[in-house]
C-alpha cells in the first residue's frame, strides 16, 4: 500500500511539474480551458461530468495534450478511490503527454 501511495505521489509531482519543495504553479493563462476529471469511490471516471472508459480517457488525454494552450485538468479523487485506479488515470495522462494536472477536492465524498 505504501509503495502504491509513493508511486501516485511521485507521478503527481512529475505530471504537475511541482516537487516536494512546493514550487508555485505557473500563472493562469486567461484563455485556458479547464477540465474536471472526477474519480469516484466506485472507481468510475468522469470527464467534465460524463462517465468515460479508460480507452476513451486515453483518447481524451491525447487530444488535450495537443491543445494550445493546454487546458488545466482538475483531478478530483474520492478519498476511498482505489490506488490502482488513480495509477491508471495518472499513467494515461503521462503517456499522452498531458500537462497542467492538479489535484482538487481530495477530501470529497463523491
Amino acid at each position: 500500500m505504501r509503495r502504491a501511495a509513493a508511486f501516485v505521489i511521485g507521478l503527481m509531482f512529475a505530471l504537475c511539474g511541482a516537487g516536494p519543495t512546493g514550487a508555485a504553479p505557473a500563472a493562469r493563462h486567461p484563455d485556458r480551458q479547464s477540465i474536471t476529471l472526477e474519480v469516484r469511490q466506485n472507481n468510475d471516471v468522469l470527464w467534465n461530468g460524463r462517465k468515460v472508459s479508460f480507452a476513451e480517457l486515453d483518447r481524451l488525454f491525447a487530444g488535450v495534450a495537443k491543445t494550445e494552450p493546454p487546458p488545466e485538468i482538475h483531478l478530483v479523487p474520492n478519498k476511498l478511490t482505489d490506488y490502482a485506479t488513480m495509477v491508471r488515470v495518472l499513467t494515461a495522462a503521462q503517456r499522452a503527454g498531458a500537462t497542467n494536472l492538479g489535484f482538487t477536492g481530495i477530501e470529497s465524498d463523491h
